[in-house]
Formats: C-alpha cells, sequence, structure tokens
C-alpha cells in the first residue's frame, strides 16, 4: 500500500510543473502568444501522461485540473499573462484542456486507483 502522502505530494508536485512551465512560457523572448499556448499544452499534456498512473486516488487525481479549470477561467491568468488568452476561441482553450483532463479522469478511472480504457459506466 502507498503511503498516505502519496498523492498529495503529487498534487503538489503537479502545481510545481505548472508553474515551471508558465515561468519557461513568459521568460520565453521572441515566442508569440499562439507559441506560448502550444508549448504550455504540449508540457502540461507530457506531464498529465507522466502523473496520472501514479496517483492511486481519483479524488486526490482531480484535484490539478479542478484547480486549474477555476484559475484558467479566471481572469488572473489572463491579466498574467495576457498574450496567451487575445482571443476568446484562445481563453476558451484555456479551461476546456484541463476539464478535458478531468472529464478523462472522471470517466476511464478503475477501481485499482489507475485510468483504464473502459468506461467506468462499463465496468
Amino acid at each position: 500500500m502507498r503511503s498516505s502522502l502519496h498523492d498529495p505530494i503529487l498534487v503538489l508536485a503537479s502545481f510545481g510543473a505548472v508553474a515551471a512551465f508558465l515561468a519557461v512560457a513568459r521568460i520565453a523572448r521572441g515566442w508569440s502568444g499562439d507559441a506560448r499556448r502550444k508549448w504550455l499544452h504540449v508540457s502540461v499534456g507530457a506531464w498529465v501522461l507522466f502523473v496520472t498512473p501514479r496517483f492511486v486516488h481519483l479524488a486526490w487525481a482531480l484535484v490539478p485540473p479542478v484547480v486549474f479549470i477555476a484559475v484558467n477561467a479566471s481572469r488572473r491568468l489572463r491579466n498574467a499573462f495576457p498574450e496567451l488568452a487575445d482571443e476568446p476561441a484562445a481563453a476558451r482553450g484555456l479551461w476546456t484542456f484541463p476539464l478535458g483532463v478531468a472529464l478523462t479522469y472522471i470517466l476511464f478511472w478503475n477501481e485499482r486507483g489507475a485510468p483504464s480504457f473502459s468506461p467506468a459506466w462499463r465496468r
């Protein structure tokens, strides 16, 4: 059995990883807003692929995407990085990406604590 602090540490690591990705996007001189969005989507997507199988509990796995939905849907991120959401479609992508991650977790998480390719309602 994994330690009870395992999942909370993964949540904190996820926040740290995304903060690092945002820092790179912020200091990357000469990148357009589109290039920064793509960098963030690829980086966060790679992190999700890395960290997802390491979570034990669905509730803990849902914490980062739910927090990022709230932060990205608010004006906070857009005020800090105006070039990320200079168009309504770009702003929509900032919160639909973590929404897709959260929905994937909800639909495909299995009882052994790992994502599965079999939808939850079919098990």
